[in-house]
């Protein structure tokens, strides 16, 4: 009986914190924007954390992304890149590869990611953007990151040309 306690007070605590910063906190609108995530073991024993990723964001990662009116932002369909003379041209996704991540970490250490966001959601129109990135664990309860805002300065929303 103690041990079914046990486990439940254990998944009421979370075992790993999640930090995330932009690259910049401003980009031009169609430029890149970059997000590294940082998942810290905060426990005492030694957690086993795995994913993969390819042209998406993490596996068991989950991007709450919002538009300046707290609309969800869609996943990205064709991206296009604006410059100065207000020429347009679509941007080709990256070739796809399944890379997995993670692998166990001991207590205080980090796994930190990088991923080139603006190759997954449409960051279409200036305006500002949060992110905030989330995971569950079977054994720990869903943690959350702080929330992050990218500013995307630029003129008319990015159409297909």
């Amino acid at each position: 009986m103690a041990s079914a306690v046990d486990a439940q007070s254990n998944q009421e605590t979370p075992k790993f914190s999640l930090a995330i910063r932009a690259g910049q906190s401003e980009v031009a609108l169609g430029s890149d924007i970059d997000l590294y995530l940082t998942l810290t073991n905060t426990s005492q024993e030694s957690l086993l954390i795995s994913y993969s990723y390819g042209r998406g964001f993490p596996s068991g990662f989950h991007c709450d992304l919002r538009d300046g009116q707290g609309e969800l932002v869609p996943r990205i369909g064709k991206r296009y890149k604006q410059f100065p003379n207000g020429d347009r041209m679509e941007i080709p996704p990256p070739p796809y590869s399944v890379i997995p991540g993670g692998g166990k970490i001991q207590p205080g250490e980090s796994i930190k990611e990088f991923v080139k966001i603006s190759n997954i959601y449409q960051f279409d129109h200036p305006g500002k953007y949060t992110i905030q990135v989330s995971r569950k664990e079977s054994w720990s309860p869903t943690v959350y990151s702080n929330i992050i805002t990218v500013t995307v300065a630029g003129g008319a929303p990015l159409t297909k040309p």
